[in-house]
């Protein structure tokens, strides 16, 4: 048990850190986790999945504080047992009462996999399951494998995109009533594409269930929701389908969890405020011009922004690390579209594994301007050729866009602009 006294010091120590405190906590106290959060009284609730766990985290964590409730959450997409661990000394009194009613945690495939059936959430959220982390995850059937452990230690529902073929297998070994589906796309889905083909796992027919909650359309920054029987307009000013599409999965998690209880206005005041979540889209004003950060972390994800060509950008910078949190394989960057660089080319390659991202470029007749291995000096080098004429966007994985951050921000606050929006 953590002690008073250390307690205090490792809540401390967190208010400047995202994983430290928890570890050593989790040394000292390996229950911690499971003893915190089974005091809720509103439960817990595990969002995972290989893409969007964080933005889901984001905009779930703000529609039910709309809803008056205290909520735990993860904010800085720390997902490992650490991380949280790490929150919860943040929320706890020093006797170790949390402040909070509910818990929404992101969590990592593997972590959760362990962690469900020692905390046993209320309701869990399955987003997909992709191609990620090979030297973490293995193959698509290894990760689908994992996620079917937290859904059945889930002891309420289980929320799932009935569009989303990936996850099919794990809804059909759930009891019908557990298996709730939403729905995010206004048009019938696409035949699959190669990505799509080889990222999802054998076994489990596409659902037949009706989704309890639908979206109905989104344009002009509003988005018609039907929720049940009732249909709602309210503001959303998320643009990539993949984003709109985790507001969907937060909308039919607050469903489930309130039902008629759902206040409609709250809801509206909430969406109005989301905005992407860190790393996810965010804007930086930097040297007159505007730079985009954008997280791909595996190869899915790549592909999907690039297909979807949401920024409107003339300069480009790649960053890729391969630190524990980002898997130390980072071979799937040969499966990324990299002729969507064609012809304009990219202008800076940077972060740990920056050659390896170069020789991959070269291989695929990519021009390249830059080879800078720092990430600090990569940024300032990207930053310093961009203008309100040609704006930039940084794709990066999750241990650089931690690095990189920090960069645009102090760029941005010398300079005189807001530090991000």
């Amino acid at each position: 048990m953590v002690g008073k006294a250390l307690r205090a010091a490792l809540r401390a120590l967190g208010r400047h850190a995202t994983s430290l405190p928890g570890k050593v906590a989790l040394r000292l106290s390996p229950g911690l986790i499971s003893k915190s959060l089974s005091g809720l009284p509103e439960g817990v609730v595990f969002v995972t999945g290989t893409n969007g766990k964080t933005t889901t985290t984001s905009v779930l964590t703000a529609l039910l504080r709309a809803q008056g409730l205290r909520v735990l959450t993860n904010a800085s997409g720390s997902n490992m047992r650490q991380g949280i661990a790490t929150e919860i000394l943040n929320r706890s009194t020093l006797g170790g009462r949390l402040d909070a009613d509910i818990a929404v945690l992101e969590v990592d495939e593997a972590v959760a996999a362990t962690l469900a059936p020692e905390v046993h959430p209320r309701l869990a959220i399955v987003l997909n399951v992709h191609r990620d982390q090979l030297d973490r995850y293995g193959e698509v059937d290894t990760t689908a494998g994992l996620l079917a452990k937290v859904a059945a230690a889930t002891t309420g529902p289980v929320i799932f995109d009935i569009d989303e073929r990936s996850v099919a297998g794990i809804a059909a070994g759930l009891p019908s009533e557990q298996a709730v589906f939403f729905r995010s796309r206004t048009i019938p889905a696409a035949p699959p594409d190669a990505d799509e083909i080889s990222d999802a796992p054998t076994g489990g027919p596409v659902p037949q269930a009706a989704p309890v909650v639908q979206l109905l359309s989104h344009r002009d920054e509003q988005a018609v929701f039907r929720l049940g029987e009732q249909q709602v307009t309210v503001p959303l000013h998320l643009q990539a389908s993949y984003q709109v599409a985790d507001a969907t999965a937060a909308v039919a998690a607050l469903y489930e969890l309130l039902g008629d209880r759902v206040d409609t206005e709250g809801m509206s005041r909430a969406l109005a405020q989301v905005h992407p979540a860190f790393g996810r889209g965010e804007a930086f004003s930097v040297s007159g011009g505007t730079i985009y950060v954008v997280l791909v972390k595996n190869p899915h994800s790549f592909n999907t922004v690039l297909r979807q060509r949401d920024y409107d950008v003339t300069q480009v910078m790649l960053a890729m690390n391969s630190e524990y949190a980002d898997g130390r394989d980072i071979s799937w960057i040969w499966d990324v579209h990299m002729d969507a660089f064609r012809p304009a080319g990219v202008s800076v390659s940077s972060g740990g594994r920056s050659y390896d991202v170069a020789l991959r470029l070269y291989y695929d007749d990519i021009p390249l301007g830059r080879v800078v291995p720092d990430l600090e000096a990569g940024v300032r080098a990207f930053a310093h050729g961009l203008s309100a004429d040609h704006p930039g966007i940084i794709f990066c994985n999750y241990t650089s866009m931690l690095a990189i951050r920090p960069v645009l921000q102090r760029l941005a606050a010398v300079q005189g602009g807001p530090d991000e929006h």
